[in-house]
């Protein structure tokens, strides 16, 4: 979400995070603090344009479960503040209720929000949520950390934490093909992949991939697709194609300032879908929605507004294509998340949700 008002400040921010939190290491003999000890990162592969470390599964720390037995509790808001993800995990749907700072979860998406219960609500403006039926992982953005919830005594409990994940991680997304949780983090241009360890069951760092030219920039999600890793617009200007194993760069597609400060990416049948938080100066009057069928011709502005989608107000941030269907998150609107119908140019419409 929007953390900024102007670029030089936006620049400020990173420098200081940097000089306090190193972002990576360059060679093996070289550690990075983490709680539970050293983390040690090897390079494995490295290009100009990108490099791989290796983390030797560096594992989360443990954190004592109550063997209490009792339900999580009920949210105690009647609407939602600034969510940035849904999403359904197994049985259950999860809200990532960002400005309230916690997570929801229900086995409804049509239960009252008031009737939701809380996954966790100790937490520092959360942008995403993963899972794969086991652990479920959440990013504490302005903790820099991850933390992760499993079923234990009849409720959601926080069993594991990873800490010194890049500055401020945003989106995160489980990816069957690797069986691996990606953690973007927004500042570093760092992806982080992680794991478990098969034998004990603890949610370990076992890369970090990263797009140099995406250190310090404000870069809100990725998209896996296919093989490749798709990077919105962010303070760069540009949408990124990195290759999904190396992150190699393979194709740079500039937009114009007036839709630079995008927050997510999602390719959906015959377009390209966009959500716009931000212009390039971080002015959120110039949130909107767009869809293109060519990548290229964003830098031309031809791409299609379907900002009515949402109802024309407030400021679209993440989307989730679910059985259930496509659904977006906004903020400052009436509405909070709307179902999608996406059909051919202009037949495309939105349901207010919430």
């Amino acid at each position: 979400m929007k953390k900024h008002a102007k670029n030089w400040t936006l620049a400020l921010l990173i420098a200081m995070v940097s000089l306090a939190c190193p972002l990576k290491v360059r060679a093996e003999d070289e550690t990075a603090p983490s709680s539970g000890g050293e983390r040690i990162q090897s390079i494995v592969t490295e290009s100009e344009t990108s490099i791989v470390y290796d983390c030797g599964m560096y594992p989360a720390e443990k954190v004592p479960v109550s063997e209490i037995v009792y339900g999580n509790p009920v949210n105690q808001y009647q609407q939602l503040k600034a969510p940035a993800m849904v999403t359904k995990i197994g049985k259950d749907f999860f809200i990532v209720d960002t400005y309230h700072n916690q997570v929801l979860y229900a086995g409804n998406l049509q239960t009252p929000i008031q009737e939701w219960k809380v996954l966790e609500g100790d937490l520092a403006l959360p942008h995403g949520i993963a899972g794969d039926g086991d652990v479920y992982l959440v990013t504490d953005t302005d903790r820099n950390q991850i933390k992760v919830y499993q079923w234990v005594k009849n409720r959601y409990q926080n069993t594991q934490i990873l800490t010194g994940i890049g500055i401020r991680p945003h989106a995160i997304w489980y990816d069957e093909t690797t069986a691996a949780f990606w953690v973007w983090s927004a500042y570093t241009g760092e992806m982080y992949l992680l794991k478990k360890d098969v034998q004990t069951g603890i949610v370990c760092i076992q890369q970090i991939r990263q797009v140099k030219e995406l250190h310090g920039e404000y870069v809100r999600s990725f998209r896996i697709v296919n093989d490749e890793i798709w990077f919105p617009s962010g303070s760069n200007g540009y949408i990124t194609i990195a290759d999904k194993e190396t992150f190699t760069v393979t194709g740079r597609y500039p937009v114009t300032d007036e839709i630079a400060g995008m927050a997510d990416i999602c390719p959906a049948g015959e377009f390209v879908y966009l959500t716009v938080s931000t212009d390039i100066d971080f002015n959120q009057n110039k949130a909107t929605m767009i869809r293109v069928k060519n990548l290229a011709d964003l830098a031309t502005g031809n791409y299609e507004k379907i900002y009515d989608m949402v109802g024309k107000e407030g400021v679209p941030y993440y989307m989730t294509s679910m059985e259930e269907g496509f659904f977006v998150t906004t903020h400052g609107s009436e509405h909070s998340l709307w179902k999608l119908k996406l059909g051919t140019e202009g037949k495309a419409s939105g349901i207010p949700v919430y």
